[in-house]
């Protein structure tokens, strides 16, 4: 019966049947232990990637809310100018009215 030592840190020897099962044990543990940072890393990661999207939509949203109130804000001045437009040339009708009126019965 032959014996194997590991090349691992610690250096251990097996008996040779032993040490090639336990190899590929340690093997898929020290992966195992050695995925477990780089999962939760990734995890955190992923998060982080989240909550920045969420945070951008929603920021977004705000920005077009903004826009859209400027937008409204802007036009009612335009609009109020408009109505006094409006209002000044039927009044300034209105008093032409008057006035042929008022010629006619002369």
């Amino acid at each position: 019966m032959g014996f194997t030592c590991s090349s691992s840190k610690l250096s251990m020897c097996y008996p040779t049947s032993y040490a090639v099962t336990n190899e590929v044990e340690n093997t898929d543990s020290d992966q195992t232990l050695a995925g477990r940072p780089f999962a939760l890393t990734r995890r955190q990661t992923m998060d982080m990637y989240s909550s920045a999207s969420k945070e951008a939509l929603n920021t977004k949203g705000r920005f077009e809310e903004a826009r859209s109130a400027e937008a409204t804000v802007l036009a009612i001045p335009k609009m109020e100018k408009a109505k006094s437009r409006a209002t000044m040339e039927a009044s300034e009708k209105a008093q032409m009215m008057v006035e042929l009126e008022g010629s006619k019965l002369k």
